[in-house]
């Protein structure tokens, strides 16, 4: 269908506006399918509702927005502790190649111990500091 009348935002709103309660929100056309007018369509749906659906409309919202914020704060501190993770790695990867250079060793190369998980490091650094101290 064509809607030659509604050129602009303004145009869309107006007609909105004046149609609203006859609208289904499943079956906007295409020119009404626009962010802000579904926005709008989702309020204009829970106003109309019974005292029961709005709260459970409402309770169902807060939920999902709960559960949006449990996953940035997640992403952020994953974020954070890969980060510290990473500078742990690059500490013990500075640490075994000295004591490989104090022993007289050949310095194994950082792309082979980047692969190498936290843990392995650590065992590697702390046995190559014993080898140090004992020597």
């Amino acid at each position: 269908m064509r809607w030659p009348w509604l050129r602009d935002g303004l145009d869309i709103w107006l007609y909105f506006l004046r149609n609203a309660e006859k609208m289904d929100k499943e079956a906007l056309p295409q020119i009404l399918r626009e962010p802000l007018v579904e926005r709008a369509m989702e309020e204009l749906q829970v106003l109309t509702q019974t005292e029961l659906e709005r709260e459970r409309y409402e309770s169902r919202r807060k939920a999902q927005l709960d559960e949006n914020t449990r996953n940035r704060v997640a992403r952020v501190e994953g974020r954070e502790e890969g980060r510290e993770e990473g500078r742990l790695e690059g500490e013990r990867i500075a640490t075994i190649r000295i004591y490989e250079q104090l022993l007289g060793r050949p310095v194994t190369p950082r792309e082979d111990l980047a692969r190498r998980s936290l843990e392995e490091l650590t065992r590697m650094a702390d046995e190559l500091q014993r080898l140090v101290a004992n020597r």
